[in-house]
């Protein structure tokens, strides 16, 4: 059965956003778009918006535009996932949470973490430069580096992909249970 109450908006810069997006819009059977590509009246007619996006510096990519239309959107239900390359430990969720879910947004958003994929080798100009000045700072730090630091450092190694169709049960398993009043179950 499909939800046509529901839209997925992704805004993808190395992939894993847009493959996670495209799996959640296969389980759901709802629309999905690239969030550059949508306008706001047309997401007017949704009851809920799963926002995902990459996470930078702990800021999901093109979040923050749809944050600033919070205020007409403010009766949907908005899920943001955020996929990045970190271990998901409690401490890195609650940087993500707080960066990108402030005042109001705290209450009305729910947030999800799944983990996507890492190559040096592919990373655009300004991304790489940024992490090369990460790994340096990390490699010439004076104390002991925290296990997250370790994780990074070994990530310039090689290439990662850490997408996984099974992580999407926990978003599944939460819209099935607000979904559960209109007896419309999701497949996990």
């Amino acid at each position: 059965m499909a939800f046509e109450n529901v839209v997925i908006l992704y805004k993808s810069k190395y992939g894993s956003s847009k493959k996670y997006a495209s799996w959640i819009k296969d389980e759901l059977k709802c629309d999905m778009f690239e969030k550059d590509k949508v306008f706001l009246k047309d997401l007017k007619k949704y009851d809920s918006i799963i926002y995902v996006g990459g996470v930078y510096s702990n800021s999901v990519n093109g979040f923050d535009s749809l944050v600033k239309k919070f205020d007409e959107l403010i009766n949907k239900e908005i899920i943001l996932v955020a996929v990045g390359f970190s271990l998901g430990n409690e401490n890195e969720i609650n940087k993500i949470k707080d960066f990108n879910l402030k005042d109001a947004l705290k209450n009305n958003v729910t947030l999800f973490y799944l983990r996507g994929g890492f190559d040096f080798e592919k990373l655009k100009f300004f991304d790489k430069t940024a992490m090369k000045l990460l790994r340096n700072r990390l490699v010439n730090k004076s104390r002991a580096l925290t296990e997250e630091e370790r994780f990074l450092l070994s990530c310039y190694e090689k290439s990662h992909d850490w997408t996984n169709k099974k992580s999407l049960d926990k978003i599944l398993d939460y819209i099935n249970k607000k979904t559960i009043k209109t007896k419309i179950k999701v497949k996990c």
